[in-house]
């Protein structure tokens, strides 16, 4: 009887132990694809210029003529140079998310983020935020709604100011882009 006992509560441990290497295992997949996309989010400058250099060089004028003659390329460069700043707010929700802690403010960075590439009409960063919040989810195995409960102005403050300061710079880009656009 005494061994009937001991076989049950090792079972219990092993089954406990294997959903912990689950949960770890799907953190640190989630961690790499955080990071590669930090490492985009870095990159965007550079190619922005490159991309930048080759319709200067298609367009027989320089990099220079091109930056003064075209309003909307300045708008375009500026949302580009705040992409590694975006990187640097994943980077920081990376870490959240290794050290398993504080889901609402995982889950509240990337969808502020996600609204960010939004208004900057960033599809790929977008692709990449929508899938980094899907799978936190998954990992968390906490609805996105409960998120919300944990708002306060010090919350909001706190954990958050950086993406809500990256957001407003990403509308105002955008309000001006379409001044430009429509106005003008």
């Amino acid at each position: 009887m005494k061994t009937n006992t001991i076989r049950l509560t090792q079972k219990k441990p092993k089954k406990a132990v294997r959903i912990a290497q689950k949960k770890q295992t799907k953190i640190e997949r989630l961690s790499k694809i955080m990071l590669i996309g930090t490492v985009l989010c870095c990159m965007a400058p550079f190619l922005y210029v490159m991309s930048m250099q080759m319709k200067a060089s298609s367009s027989g004028i320089t990099m220079m003529n091109l930056i003064e003659t075209n309003p909307l390329v300045n708008l375009n460069m500026i949302a580009a140079f705040l992409n590694p700043f975006v990187g640097y707010m994943l980077f920081l929700t990376r870490k959240r998310l290794l050290a398993y802690e504080n889901y609402e403010s995982v889950y509240l960075n990337l969808a502020i983020l996600m609204v960010a590439q939004i208004c900057s009409m960033n599809i790929l960063y977008l692709c990449l935020f929508a899938y980094v919040l899907y799978k936190a989810m998954d990992v968390y195995e906490k609805p996105f709604k409960s998120a919300f409960q944990a708002m306060s102005k010090s919350f909001v403050g706190k954990e958050l100011g950086g993406s809500i300061l990256i957001f407003c710079f990403f509308l105002l880009i955008t309000l001006l882009t379409l001044r430009l656009n429509f106005l003008a």
